[in-house]
């Protein structure tokens, strides 16, 4: 069976792997069933054949992160994105799961990346807006939702603009969105 990729950290943006610290580590896969075990295993020979492919290493990272090994995809997303800089679905992948976590000042930071590199992906700016609001960052949360409106959001913006007029107590802004 491959070698199945984990780094030994928390993988905020604070220490994240260093570009050099590519190798593809070790987890136990025991927890997991053999079907599991067989398409980890596979991304895991991928990323190992092609050590600079950072697409290898982000399939990799998405197969950790559908599967639940949360570390391990935090870790094999920051090698993608160290292997593919320009590539916006690695930071993009990596906020969510920071956010899932829990992480949100963190995520805002790992997004800001993906939306440099593809500043169009309307998703990517609703996010950024819910984090922001749960972080009590009202107006930076409204300048996010009004830009993700820009790109074509629609009513998920609109909605989050009145969750910001909301926790602003700007009720009668709020109802008018």
């Amino acid at each position: 069976m491959a070698a199945v990729a984990a780094l030994l950290c928390a993988c905020t943006d604070e220490n994240a792997p260093p570009a050099n610290d590519l190798a593809v580590q070790e987890i136990p896969l025991g927890v997991a069933d053999a079907e599991t075990q067989a398409f980890i295993g596979a991304l895991a020979d991928a990323a190992q054949a092609h050590p600079k492919d950072g697409k290898a290493r982000g399939e990799l990272a998405m197969g950790y992160d559908v599967n639940g090994f949360a570390d391990a995809a935090l870790a094999s997303y920051a090698q993608a994105q160290a292997l593919a800089p320009a590539d916006p679905r690695w930071p993009y992948h990596r906020a969510l799961l920071l956010a899932h976590r829990g992480e949100f000042a963190v995520a805002v930071e790992a997004l800001s990346h993906a939306i440099e590199l593809a500043p169009e992906h309307a998703p990517a700016w609703l996010w950024r807006g819910i984090w922001l609001l749960d972080l009590g960052r009202l107006e930076d949360a409204d300048a996010a939702f009004r830009e993700a409106e820009r790109r074509g959001a629609g009513t998920p913006a609109q909605v989050g603009r009145a969750r910001v007029a909301l926790r602003a107590d700007r009720v009668d802004a709020a109802l008018a969105l």
